[in-house]
């Protein structure tokens, strides 16, 4: 398979990647919606109050998971941040789908690139192992993957949420790596951000493929490289090879 053939395990980043996904968090009327969902709960908020409750039990958070691993890119679970802010006015059910409305509310778009779908499922077919190393949250991106019908196109999924950690956090790839056996020889890193995605592929020794969803020029990802090259040296930027798009590395049809 072109520029995959050579790999037995193929490690996808999920947004940017495989989905094209666009939120936005920041609208007054988001914020004066979820602060009138916590006050039906009991939990009284102006709206920029709330934002800023929030903000400050995210940065909390990932602070004390920082301190307690060690990990340099600590991941919270989304879940705690809404538990904290309902100050025990709210059950299990409420919190799951304030997650879900949260992110539905504040996305604008969902969809798979063209491809993407099409090259999971020839990879399987063709014998090789895929997996997903995502960081999201896995409150509403486990929805998310069962809407864009690729819920069953992994043989495991890791997100950071789960994990404690995010790219380039290079013990989060490496657990998965481990997990499975992987040679990393054998194993290649596709996603679309240089430095999470090809950062963590250069931190675990394995190769990378950048898929260009962002629409970097020349110059843009010369200058990416050689901050891989210059953190990671001249072996880990050498085996990043580019795409320009997922579906450019779908076999050639007959």
């Amino acid at each position: 398979m072109t520029d995959l053939a050579r790999f037995r395990n193929c490690i996808f980043d999920l947004y940017g990647t495989l989905v094209d996904i666009r939120t936005d968090e920041e609208p007054a009327s988001f914020w004066r919606w979820l602060a009138e969902r916590y006050r039906t709960a009991g939990a009284d908020y102006e709206p920029e109050a709330l934002k800023k409750r929030y903000r400050e039990l995210v940065a909390e958070g990932e602070a004390r998971i920082a301190e307690e691993s060690g990990v340099a890119y600590p991941e919270i679970r989304l879940e705690d941040v809404f538990v904290a802010l309902a100050n025990g006015h709210a059950d299990g059910i409420w919190i799951r789908e304030t997650a879900l409305q949260f992110r539905e509310r504040s996305r604008d778009r969902l969809a798979v690139y063209p491809g993407a779908a099409e090259l999971l499922k020839a990879l399987r077919e063709n014998g090789k192992r895929v997996y997903l190393l995502s960081n999201a949250q896995a409150c509403f991106t486990l929805k998310e993957l069962e809407q864009c019908g690729l819920a069953d196109a992994f043989d495991d999924i890791r997100i950071s949420s789960d994990c404690g950690m995010k790219k380039p956090e290079p013990r989060f790839l490496a657990g998965l790596m481990s997990a499975h056996g992987m040679d990393p020889a054998e194993t290649v890193m596709i996603g679309n951000d240089w430095r999470s995605d090809m950062a963590v592929a250069a931190a675990n020794g394995i190769f990378g493929i950048h898929v260009n969803s962002d629409g970097y020029t020349a110059a843009e990802k010369r200058a990416f490289r050689a901050e891989i090259e210059r953190r990671f040296g001249r072996g880990p930027a050498a085996r990043i090879a580019e795409a320009e798009t997922v579906a450019a590395l779908l076999p050639p049809t007959e």
